[in-house]
């Protein structure tokens, strides 16, 4: 049973103790409003010592006469002020950068907003850099990224509802959407799945992400994430939903559809020519990414008729002399492949391109020379890597779909991975995110829709065109399907 705040000034103060005794970092600082005693409490380093010595301390130091409730929120120089009647409010609200004030003969607590710290300068996220468009991104405070999206979306209409999860360790939410913009399913489903969110601690959006999505065991990302926020004001404005955690420099953005993969950050400010040959490259990357290993291990064992003979005999007596079959030669290449990337991505940037050099030159010719792999094998392995990085939001699943898919392409050539991929398109057109399905446009067809899909046509006929629903994903909404 909480307990409530009472009138006495000591119990008060013993009560925070008893919440709050193992905390060091907690400071309890005494002194005299009038002819009464109180205390404040709050947590050290994370709150503003200059506002709470002027804006706080110095007026009720100085306040003459009657010691009301009223007086002290008339007294206090701060903009945001609440009133609390329950202890362990009190102190959770000491953890999440709040000062508590407690007055002798009042059974109220002030919760006033004096949070400070330090936080990292807003720059461009070093994932999503664009050469025309806006060069900031969100940082680890949910404060400064909402104010990026207000400033960026100056309308009366956006919402943002703010909601705290986890029980041991707490962390502030916060669900930004257009009211009259986004479907009323989608938005019903968002606020049901983040309810029946009942874990410990919540340590990023990336603990969120899991626990809302429609399918767990896919491949596939069905919640699309971003640290840009001129990215989550074009979602908002196309009827989605955005989830904004405290401490986390990411956005997350649903429903997230599997063609949003393909449309860059920039392609709306760039001429459309120019938009839609990237598109159709992005699409091409993809399908190389996946899909090249295994042609080339499915055509060299079970259907050589399919390559020129010239070519046939080049490729054969580069691979004179290699050790491993065809299969396992290109899985290691893939490893190394892998393992190269994961290192330049972990390690410090100062020697990060030395290793990928390293790795990719030195280490890969070294392979070459002394017979361990054949130059067809560390051609197709590359290109197949450096495609990967065209479709940044499906990184993951173009890494384990280029691994699954050697397994078909190993035993049956060709049948099998192309088995594989009919396979890979049912699971993907059953996959739903937010009551929205992954493939539409494409299926369920929805020929209007094309026009921003595969080209990028331009900005007055995207305008001109379905004014009233403008583009608003809400029309694909299936059902209220939970996962």
């Amino acid at each position: 049973m909480n307990r409530k705040v009472e009138g006495s000034w000591q119990r008060n103060h013993a009560a925070m103790k008893e919440y709050l005794w193992n905390n060091d970092g907690v400071v309890f600082r005494e002194f005299q409003v009038g002819r009464k005693q109180a205390f404040l409490v709050y947590t050290s380093g994370l709150t503003d010592k200059v506002m709470l010595a002027q804006s706080i301390v110095a007026p009720l130091i100085e306040h003459k006469g009657p010691v009301r409730e009223e007086d002290i929120l008339n007294t206090i120089s701060v903009p945001a002020v609440q009133i609390t009647h329950d202890i362990q409010t009190a102190a959770q609200k000491v953890l999440e950068r709040q000062t508590v004030l407690f007055v002798d003969g009042l059974a109220v607590g002030f919760l006033i907003d004096a949070s400070a710290g330090e936080q990292r300068n807003v720059q461009e996220p070093e994932s999503e850099t664009v050469i025309r468009g806006p060069h900031t991104g969100f940082i680890e405070s949910l404060t400064v990224n909402l104010s990026w999206i207000i400033r960026d979306l100056q309308n009366p209409k956006l919402h943002v509802e703010k909601f705290v999860l986890g029980t041991d360790n707490r962390v502030t939410c916060a669900l930004v959407y257009l009211d009259g913009m986004v479907h009323a399913g989608i938005l019903s489903l968002v606020k049901k799945r983040l309810e029946k969110i009942d874990v410990d601690a919540i340590l990023g959006c990336g603990y969120i992400e899991q626990l809302i999505e429609d399918a767990p065991n896919t491949i596939f990302p069905t919640v699309r994430h971003t640290e840009r926020p001129d990215v989550v004001v074009a979602a908002l404005l196309e009827g989605r939903v955005a989830i904004l955690t405290d401490n986390c420099p990411t956005a997350l953005m649903v429903p997230h559809l599997f063609m949003d993969n393909f449309q860059g950050t920039e392609d709306y400010h760039s001429r459309r020519h120019y938009s839609s040959l990237m598109r159709f490259v992005r699409m091409l990357g993809f399908f190389l990414a996946t899909q090249l290993c295994a042609i080339y291990i499915s055509i060299e064992n079970f259907h050589k008729e399919l390559i020129p003979s010239d070519l046939l005999l080049s490729i054969a007596g580069s691979r004179e002399g290699v050790p491993f079959p065809l299969p396992l030669e290109v899985l290691l290449m893939v490893f190394a492949f892998e393992l190269i990337k994961e290192a330049g991505l972990r390690m410090p940037k100062a020697i990060s391109s030395s290793v990928s050099i390293v790795g990719g030159l030195i280490l890969g010719q070294a392979a070459v020379d002394s017979g361990f792999v054949g130059i067809p094998t560390v051609i197709i392995v590359a290109v197949s890597g450096i495609s990967t990085f065209l479709t940044s939001g499906l990184i993951q699943a173009v890494s384990l779909i280029r691994l699954l898919s050697l397994i078909p392409a190993s035993f049956l050539g060709l049948y099998g991975l192309i088995l594989f991929d009919i396979l890979l398109v049912v699971q993907a057109a059953s996959l739903k995110s937010f009551g929205v399905p992954y493939l539409a446009p494409i299926v369920p067809t929805y020929l209007p829709d094309w026009k921003d899909s595969f080209v990028r046509r331009s900005i007055k006929i995207l305008y001109a065109s379905d004014k009233e629903r403008k583009h608003n994903i809400g029309r694909y909404f299936v059902e209220e399907v939970e996962p």
